[in-house]
């Protein structure tokens, strides 16, 4: 899963439209398949290779929309290589059609010229580690996992520098709007410090945020990058590796899983993960050996998916923990499951949070912090006065509130569908729903 971006394609400045984190993803995942076929006018991708990848296979009408804004969005950038520096602009995709054929659907794509031969003839490009890039749920946070990876091998280990004004559509992926101001503490606070923060929670780097100042304002920013994981992009482990790393590796080989992509799993998802995965396909296995056709898939698809984290089956639920027990408890398995319908929906909520407007942003924050003054909430008025975001009682309160006014509350008939949708993305198997 690792994709040789062009450098030219790093650092895209919207110029009409906005990048969301599924277009992003989708760019990608697109990029790859066609470095995989020989160059022609014309790129034939398999629709399941998306969607899969993406984790959106039952939302067809937005494989469209996100296919017609790559075609839609304008962007722009400079880059700087043997030839001298290059300016450039234009759309993602020159264009894109869906074709079914049966049970198969393919997507045929076209590039505009200059992305096609930077794409193909790879002069200079970057090692994007993609199923680390799909763990990123913040635009902000893939854009500049993104760019940061770029110049990972670079020997300062910096990005470039530019005024945080320009860093703002690089990373938010919408344009600058004309005739707004620019207000450093709230692009600092909104979305440097939370991208920031989950790229050095989820990925393999460590970035550190380097302000320039120029008296007591901060005029230029860059970024400094250090490399964390003891398995590296490639595959190799380190004499740093762990014992519960090396185990892991061994018991995904022993499966059918090849080694770079054991090694890149355990990258991405962690050890603990990937054991606790096997264990629990093991289980399904001595259960109904013959449901299970494929280990190999079977296991990178758990993993990926986190089979083992919560089997909930309506009826009789079964919940598979961490510490390898089995508990058939409804009332404490629907309380995880809970608990994990709220972290989607705060998910949802902080990406949404990450493509408004400045103005919209803003205004949703002032509501919410007069909110707790309301409330008299002194607790999470200190840390959202002197912390915001950064804070995390006041991260996991502001997007539950804001989550609800933007989705609606919690009810038994939304939390039922987030079961549903996650039972059919999963593709685990299931029992028959007990009658009750």
């Amino acid at each position: 899963m690792v994709l040789n971006q062009p450098m030219q394609s790093v650092a895209l400045r919207p110029t009409r439209g906005a990048i969301t984190r599924h277009m992003n993803l989708m760019w990608l995942k697109i990029i790859q398949e066609i470095q995989l076929q020989p160059e022609a006018p014309v790129y034939k991708i398999p629709v399941k290779a998306l969607i899969e990848f993406i984790g959106d296979a039952k939302n067809y009408d937005r494989l469209k929309d996100n296919l017609k804004a790559l075609n839609a969005v304008q962007v722009e950038w400079n880059n700087v290589g043997p030839d001298g520096e290059q300016w450039g602009v234009s759309s993602l995709l020159s264009q894109a059609k869906v074709t079914k054929k049966g049970n198969t659907s393919t997507i045929e794509v076209s590039l505009p010229p200059d992305i096609n031969k930077g794409v193909r003839e790879l002069k200079q490009f970057s090692a994007l580690n993609l199923l680390l890039a799909r763990e990123l749920t913040n635009p902000a946070a893939l854009n500049l996992y993104r760019i940061a990876v770029a110049y990972e091998t670079n020997p300062s280990r910096v990005t470039f520098r530019a005024p945080p004004e320009e860093w703002e559509p690089l990373l938010r992926g919408t344009p600058r709007q004309q005739g707004t101001e620019f207000e450093y503490k709230y692009f600092k606070r909104d979305t440097v410090k939370p991208a920031l923060a989950e790229v050095n929670r989820l990925t393999n780097l460590t970035l550190e945020m380097i302000e320039h100042m120029e008296g007591r304002t901060v005029r230029e920013l860059q970024f400094r990058i250090n490399s964390k994981n003891s398995i590296d992009i490639e595959g190799a482990i380190s004499e740093s590796a762990s014992k519960s790393e090396v185990e892991a590796v061994a018991q995904l080989k022993e499966i059918g899983v090849r080694s770079i992509e054991a090694k890149q799993l355990i990258s991405a998802y962690g050890a603990d993960r990937v054991r606790r995965n096997v264990e629990y396909m093991k289980r399904k296995q001595a259960e109904d050996g013959a449901k299970i056709r494929t280990p190999s898939a079977y296991i990178k698809a758990a993993v990926q998916s986190d089979y083992a984290d919560a089997a909930v089956i309506e009826g009789d639920v079964t919940l598979v923990t961490s510490e390898k027990t089995v508990v058939k408890d409804e009332a404490a398995v629907r309380e995880m499951a809970m608990e994990r319908f709220k972290t989607a929906r705060r998910s949802e909520a902080a990406e949404m949070f990450m493509e408004m407007t400045r103005r919209d942003s803003d205004n949703y924050w002032d509501v919410y912090v007069e909110s707790l003054k309301q409330a008299n909430n002194q607790t999470l008025l200190g840390a959202a006065n002197t912390k915001g975001l950064k804070a995390k009682i006041v991260q996991i309160d502001f997007y539950d509130w804001l989550a609800e006014k933007l989705q609606g509350p919690i009810t038994d008939a939304n939390f039922m569908n987030f079961l549903l949708s996650q039972s059919a993305t999963k593709q685990a198997p299931r029992r028959k729903a007990s009658q009750k």
